[in-house]
């Protein structure tokens, strides 16, 4: 769970990091607004998008395990946590869920 958090929390730095810096702080872009809630609000978002990727990769790894271990893919997300591989499922980004193929055995996020 702390290497989870300081994944997401490497990814926020390098979003926010990588942002055009060519124009003055205060002014606002073409298309865009440079105020300072817009800024946080953008960061924000990039957090959650990051922490349902990291989730998204957990979950896929878990699978991964699973099926090694079980000798066949989970039938539903859920089986992670009944046969012990995961003590939880991990929340989905806001707004957002988990689906699985229980044939293919990937983890993708979708819009609720």
């Amino acid at each position: 769970m702390k290497t989870e958090s300081s994944m997401v929390m490497m990814c926020v730095l390098l979003v926010v990091g990588c942002g055009d810096h060519s124009s003055s702080p205060g002014k606002e872009k073409a298309g865009g607004s440079a105020t300072p809630a817009n800024y946080v609000r953008g960061a924000l978002d990039a957090g959650q998008h990051a922490k349902g990727t990291v989730g998204a990769i957990g979950l896929d790894r878990a699978v991964q395990l699973y099926t090694i271990k079980e000798g066949k893919r989970p039938e539903t997300l859920q089986d992670l946590v009944t046969k012990g591989h995961l003590s939880k499922m991990p929340p989905a980004p806001a707004g957002q869920q988990y689906k699985y193929n229980a044939r293919t055995g990937k983890v993708s996020i979708v819009p609720n």
